[in-house]
């Protein structure tokens, strides 16, 4: 929602906010589902906390490519369209906000996860450190 100043609205802000939600809820099956394919290519329920360079590589160029798909797939159906404050990549002519979000939100998810799963000051951190299959 936030970079909904860098697209053109072409119908009543109510829907735009509607259709920006759904795409936040997108942004969050996206992040469970690549916790999922990672928890089963490494065959370890806890891989983001042990979240290599490597690991953090790929999150990052998934997101890359799902983001470019996902975009030049919208413009192309005329989903959206990009406003003026929309920094493009050249020659993928695609945003760069959205493909930065994908790319980076994931990361930023399970560092939380890490954080909040980790952190003794956080009610509910007995659960962790009680049963190590969850943290």
């Amino acid at each position: 929602m936030a970079q909904m100043f860098a697209y053109t609205h072409r119908t009543q802000v109510s829907i735009t906010l509607l259709f920006c939600s759904l795409a936040a809820m997108g942004d969050g099956v996206y992040t469970a589902l690549l916790y999922w394919v990672g928890k089963a290519a490494s065959a370890d329920e806890r891989w983001i906390f042990k979240l290599t360079v490597n690991r953090a590589l790929v999150i990052m160029l998934w997101g890359f490519v799902t983001a470019v798909v996902i975009e030049r797939l919208g413009i192309y159906m005329g989903l959206w369209t990009y406003a003026g404050p929309m920094p493009v990549l050249p020659v993928l002519n695609v945003g760069i906000l959205p493909v930065l979000q994908l790319m980076l939100l994931p990361l930023i998810v399970f560092g939380i996860m890490r954080r909040v799963a980790t952190d003794k000051r956080i009610p509910g951190y007995e659960f962790c450190s009680t049963d190590a299959r969850f943290c």
